[in-house]
């Protein structure tokens, strides 16, 4: 008997090439679903509405072409996640937006839209701010004429809100999770465990580094103007400031702001270390895919996958393919140096001295000639002897542009 392969979704094209069969979050009848070639609604045939068969259970996934994609990468970037160009083809950078969309809902995130990541979507898209429309002709306005402009959010010198705070900065940011789709558990005040919750999935659509701290690079994610005039925002009914890292966070709490956690170094090293020999096959294949597919991202460059990769392992989230804009994350985290590395810290080069980032690795050891001993990944063999891979390498200082801090 033949094997039948997935079907698509209607408006999607599939590209030659191999198939991987995939759910996209499984489940034959959905309560609900999308027709993404028509924008409209149906409910599977248990759920009461009839779609067409062709519609039910279609799939998008990479190599998939057409209207259909286009109205994904319309709506994922509506929500914040990042697909890439609105080009209708379903590459790489719209698996990945689709992966952080899985993740952020607690779906098994393998970047295939099938009907439970269609439902989890129209969810989102729900409570998400409606799009300004096309001007319409009101009795006052007969001929619709320039639309008002969106309102500006404030500019403010914002508050880092913790878990275990409470008071009005934390109702602002409940508020703003609430309109992009990222339920708080209710606009309240407090930070607990579902704001905490929230927070996470918005910062790991986002690219932030994923801690459940709200300070200046999450304010302005969610569109706000740095700088102005310091409010006493942060402080919990009882006028104390709260803990960093307090209730309701997974895992290890943050670390005091500059207060080293000398553990996770320990952990960011042990985890790179067992990588050491790790081998490029091909075009960023091999080995390397390990770090690129852990993130939902195809074969690219790997040097920030593989520091992305070891930290999330040690306790540390991280999700950034993108040296560039590792260093402006570091940069508005505060925690970007120029000197004094410390193991366990990521360490960014400049090889042509042009003020842009080109790789990135993390210190191993300070040595005392002024080199820095180093673990890379997708770096050439020391030795000469094989392909790209994981190695440790001896770094001058004249090729370093800065370090970020693994704990501040």
């Amino acid at each position: 008997m033949p094997i039948q392969g997935p079907r698509q979704a209607p408006g999607a094209q599939q590209r030659p090439g191999p198939q991987r069969p995939g759910s996209g979050g499984g489940g034959a009848n959905p309560a609900s679903s999308l027709d993404y070639a028509t924008g409209q609604r149906f409910l599977s045939p248990d759920g009461g509405r009839a779609g067409t068969a062709a519609s039910q259970g279609g799939l998008l996934q990479v190599g998939s072409v057409g209207p259909a994609v286009t109205t994904l990468q319309t709506q994922l970037t509506r929500l914040g996640y990042r697909p890439g160009p609105v080009d209708g083809e379903l590459g790489p950078k719209t698996k990945a937006a689709v992966t952080r969309l899985q993740q952020a809902k607690g779906l098994p995130a393998d970047g295939i839209v099938g009907p439970e990541t269609r439902g989890v979507l129209e969810a989102a898209l729900a409570t998400a701010p409606t799009p300004a429309g096309p001007p319409q002709a009101t009795a006052g306005n007969p001929g619709g004429g320039q639309a008002p402009a969106p309102a500006q959010r404030p500019r403010i010198k914002p508050p880092q809100v913790s878990p275990g705070a409470s008071g009005p900065a934390v109702v602002l940011l409940q508020k703003e999770l609430k309109e992009r789709g990222f339920d708080p558990g209710g606009v309240d005040g407090d930070f607990g465990p579902a704001t905490a919750a929230a927070v996470r999935a918005f910062q790991r659509a986002q690219g932030l580094d994923v801690d459940g701290v709200v300070g200046g690079s999450t304010w302005e994610a969610l569109g706000y103007q740095l700088g102005g005039d310091s409010r006493e925002v942060n402080l919990p009914a009882n006028g104390q400031r709260p803990r960093p890292g307090g209730g309701g966070r997974d895992g290890p709490p943050p670390p005091v702001p500059g207060r080293d956690d000398p553990d996770l170094r320990e952990r960011i090293l042990a985890h790179a270390r067992g990588e050491l020999g790790k081998k490029e096959a091909g075009w960023n294949g091999g080995d390397a895919k390990k770090y690129q597919e852990y993130f939902g991202r195809g074969r690219e460059p790997w040097c920030a996958d593989f520091v992305s990769w070891v930290y999330t392992q040690a306790g540390k989230p991280m999700d950034n393919p993108y040296v560039p804009s590792i260093v402006n994350q570091l940069k508005k985290a505060g925690r970007w140096r120029t000197s004094s590395p410390r193991p366990g810290d990521m360490v960014i080069f400049d090889w042509n001295h042009d003020g842009v980032a080109d790789h990135i690795g993390i210190v191993a050891e300070v040595l005392p000639n002024g080199r820095v001993r180093t673990i890379e990944g997708n770096t050439g063999d020391p030795a000469g002897r094989g392909p790209e891979g994981v190695y440790e390498r001896s770094r001058t200082k004249g090729t370093i542009m800065g370090y970020g801090d693994a704990t501040g």
